[in-house]
C-alpha cells in the first residue's frame, strides 16, 4: 500500500516531454508514490473498493491537499496525464480510483537492467509489440492544462491540433480565463443544437472568431465629476447681496430687542 518503501524512477523520463513540466511531473510523481505495490480491498465511506499494483483511490479535494495545488489545476494536470495515457480515471459522484499506466513494468519486485527491459519487450506477442511501439513512436504533445480544459468543455471540439495552434495565438491577445468564460457563455446559448450545427473548436478561436461574441462585457466607466461650476457675480448682485444680509442682520437685533421688552 502507499505511504511505506520506495519507488523507482527510470532514467528514460528526462527524454519525456512531462519532465519539462515540474508540475506535471510533480503530479505524475505524486500518483506513482500514491499507487499500491499489491493488491488489496479498501473501505471508503460504506463501500468496499478493490485495488490492483498501480491504483489508488482519491478525490479532487484530496488531490489538492496533497499536492498543495488549487482543486481545479490539481485536476487539469491529472487529466493531461489521462489525456497522454500515463494514467487512467475512473471516477463516480464520490472519489476516483487512479491507475498509474505500466506501472508493473517499472515497479516489479526485482531490479531490472535497461538490456533486460528489452528482452522483456521482446518477449510479447508480435500485435502487443506492434501496438505498443505505434504508441512510443507517436509524438504526442503536452498541452497546458487551460487548453484541456477549453477542449474538454467546448460542446464541439475538432482538430485538437489546429485548435491549440489558434489557442496560442488568441491567448496572445486574451486571459486564458477570458477565453474560458466566453465557452461557458458560448455552450449555454447553443444548448440543444445538435451538434454538427455548433462551430468546431479550431473555428471558436480561428478564423471566424467567434468567441468574440462572448466575452465578458467590461464594467462600464463610472461617469466623471465635473468641478461645480463658480458664478462671478456682478456689482448689482454683489451690492444686492450686502443689502439683503444687512437686512437679515437688522431682523435679528429687531427680534432680540423684542424679547428683551418681553422679559422686563
Amino acid at each position: 500500500m502507499a505511504g511505506k518503501g520506495w519507488i523507482k524512477l527510470h532514467r528514460e523520463i528526462l527524454d519525456k516531454a512531462i519532465f519539462h513540466n515540474e508540475k506535471l511531473l510533480k503530479v505524475f510523481i505524486w500518483c506513482t508514490l500514491k499507487a499500491t505495490h499489491e493488491e488489496y480491498d479498501q473501505l471508503i465511506g460504506r463501500q468496499l473498493v478493490h485495488l490492483l499494483p498501480g491504483q489508488f483511490v482519491t478525490g479532487r479535494h484530496k488531490a489538492s491537499e496533497e499536492l498543495r495545488l488549487k482543486p481545479s489545476t490539481a485536476w487539469d494536470y491529472l487529466k493531461v496525464l489521462e489525456s497522454n495515457n500515463t494514467i487512467n480515471i475512473q471516477s463516480d459522484s464520490k472519489f476516483s480510483v487512479i491507475t498509474v499506466v505500466n506501472w508493473a513494468l517499472y515497479q516489479s519486485g526485482e531490479l531490472i537492467s535497461d538490456s533486460e527491459s528489452d528482452s522483456r519487450h521482446d518477449n510479447k506477442s508480435t500485435a502487443n509489440q506492434h501496438k505498443q511501439e505505434h504508441k512510443n513512436n507517436k509524438k504526442k504533445e503536452i498541452y497546458p492544462p487551460e487548453f484541456e480544459t477549453f477542449y474538454r468543455i467546448y460542446p464541439n471540439s475538432k482538430g485538437k491540433a489546429q485548435t491549440f495552434r489558434n489557442w496560442k495565438k488568441v491567448t496572445k491577445q486574451h486571459e486564458p480565463d477570458i477565453i474560458l468564460e466566453s465557452v461557458k457563455k458560448y455552450k449555454k446559448t447553443v444548448e440543444g443544437t445538435e451538434k454538427e450545427f455548433i462551430t468546431a473548436s479550431y473555428n471558436f478561436i480561428g478564423q471566424k472568431a467567434v468567441y468574440l461574441d462572448y466575452l465578458p462585457t467590461e464594467e462600464p466607466e463610472k461617469p466623471k465629476k465635473h468641478p461645480r461650476e463658480v458664478k462671478v457675480l456682478t456689482e448689482s448682485d454683489q451690492a444686492e447681496m450686502i443689502k439683503r444680509m444687512e437686512q437679515e442682520r437688522q431682523d435679528k437685533i429687531n427680534a432680540r430687542k423684542q424679547r428683551m421688552r418681553g422679559e422686563g
